[in-house]
């Protein structure tokens, strides 16, 4: 027995060798062919990049159209060559996201020292101990945790973050806001939400945004013109629902060349502070977001003008709502919301048709520029006969008006001239084109209420000798192009005084 005992451990000792050999040959047969496989043509580059697509899919928002996969990581179980490859590019895992414990212990395994960017999309309860040994080579942070997660967070990773270049705080909006004692003098990208650091040591920066912090936790005025006078490569600032306390500071200008787009949401003092000692590059888009009093103008934000560097923007177009005014550049088409037509916006929770109209003159704007002016829906009735009769005259080289869905008893007499020679001069003298509505709304009853205004109006300035060029009716409701035929009179008569007429 013991003889074919022993016999046996023999013949399995050399079944296993021989199995062993066998899956060797057969491993080595199936990587010739992964080899001879068009796909492992492809250059390692190119591999990488499809990989890092695969990566990415594990952090793309919920609700995105990306088809979640069950496995996300099985590019690394194809084939050794594509495992070894995955495995042997460190930036490839060195986005650790804390929300995912299991991907964040491997990633931080198989990043080794390449730069991490850390992320957390959801406040949820976190393990941070792993986090302690790879912080000094964190050069990312995107954070959304409650207050004391954040807290500890920061407590366990260290004070000191030499390689950290991009920040991004954020407490859920039911927390309050989190006071970090903490600086972070080496990031040129900050971005906080009802956080706040210490603000002395902040400089450099390229892109700034603040929300969400009340006096106590946001940075002074003095503290807030340092951090842009230390940044003079700013190219985005946002400034959103912050409420610095107020105090003295030195009016010294500071000038950021580079900035490409500047939002405020903040009190009218607060913006005027900010705003009198900034000087924009012209190219710059600035938007405000403020609660405007009726009886202020916008001489209230501008002091001293608008805050663009010489020479100002080019701005030829004015565009009036009830709740928002525009200022455009030359290359806007009609009625453009593409923000690189934007050179100045306003908006508010009051009307503030009346003190733009008031206060668009100069040093604010030169009116002799504009030469396109569009009155959204509703606008006018915010806007007195008297006051839209003075900024239409002071508007010489006005060439293009646009109106919505207003009430067009008032502008259409304001641009009636009076048929006497020695009358009060003809505004805008150099109007050529009308037109009403815009492309994607409709007009209802349009003819019944309007067209005989826009018909005695174009017949008074044909008098006067400065007719319209062109008059266009686009989706208004009774002038349509299927209607046309049924009013020859009323088109007959406008043919007669306008150069053209256009039906869209």
């Amino acid at each position: 027995m013991r003889h074919i005992h022993l016999e046996r451990i023999l013949e399995i000792n050399r079944l296993k060798q021989e199995e062993t050999q066998l899956t060797q040959t057969l491993s080595a047969i199936r990587a010739r062919l992964n080899a001879l496989l068009p796909i492992s043509w492809l250059p390692i580059e190119l591999l990488l990049e499809i990989f890092t697509i695969c990566v990415s899919w594990l952090y793309t928002p919920h609700g995105h159209n990306i088809k979640r996969t069950q496995y996300p990581l099985a590019f690394t179980q194809v084939s050794r060559t594509w495992r070894l490859t995955s495995l042997s590019s460190p930036h490839l895992w060195s986005k650790i996201d804390l929300s995912n414990p299991l991907f964040a212990f491997h990633f931080l395994e198989r990043s080794k020292k390449a730069p991490l960017s850390l992320i957390s999309a959801l406040p949820l309860k976190l393990d941070t101990d792993m986090l302690a040994p790879h912080a000094y080579h964190l050069s990312c942070i995107d954070l959304f945790l409650f207050p004391d997660d954040m807290e500890s967070l920061f407590a366990r990773v260290g004070p000191h973050f030499k390689s950290l270049t991009e920040l991004s705080l954020k407490v859920p909006p039911v927390s309050c806001c989190l006071a970090l004692d903490l600086s972070f003098p080496n990031v040129r990208k900050l971005t906080l939400d009802c956080v706040s650091i210490q603000w002395e040591y902040i400089q450099n920066l390229t892109h700034l945004t603040l929300r969400g912090l009340g006096p106590e936790f946001c940075p002074s005025l003095p503290q807030l013109l340092s951090i842009f006078e230390k940044s003079p490569n700013l190219t985005y600032v946002r400034l959103e629902n912050i409420a610095p306390p107020l105090s003295s500071f030195s009016p010294n200008t500071i000038h950021l060349p580079h900035l490409k787009e500047m939002t405020i949401s903040s009190p009218p003092a607060i913006i005027s502070s900010l705003l009198s000692v900034l000087s924009l590059s012209p190219q710059a888009r600035l938007q405000l977001f403020s609660r405007l009093p009726p009886n202020s103008d916008l001489h209230s934000l501008f002091p001293r003008g608008l805050p663009f560097s010489s020479p100002p923007p080019a701005i030829s177009t004015i565009r009036l709502a009830r709740y928002a005014t525009y200022l455009l550049r030359p290359s806007a088409p009609a009625w453009s919301d593409t923000p690189s037509n934007l050179a100045f916006s306003l908006s508010s929770s009051l009307p503030v048709a009346l003190p733009s109209v008031n206060s668009l003159h100069l040093p604010l704007l030169p009116l002799s520029l504009i030469t396109t002016l569009e009155l959204a829906t509703g606008v006018l009735i915010d806007v007195p006969h008297k006051d839209l009769q003075r900024l239409l005259c002071n508007l010489a080289n006005l060439e293009n008006l646009r109106t919505a869905f207003n009430d067009l008893t008032d502008i259409l007499s304001c641009l009636s001239p009076s048929s006497s020679s020695d009358g009060p001069k003809i505004p805008c003298p150099k109007l050529k084109s009308l037109t009403f509505n815009k492309p994607s709304d409709f007009w209802w009853h349009f003819r019944v209420n309007w067209l005989p205004l826009v018909l005695a109006c174009a017949q008074a300035r044909k008098a006067r000798g400065c007719p319209f060029g062109r008059v266009e009716f686009v989706r208004c409701h009774g002038v349509e192009a299927a209607e046309v035929r049924e009013m020859e009179m009323e088109m007959g008569t406008l043919r007669g005084c306008v150069e053209e007429v256009r039906v869209v």
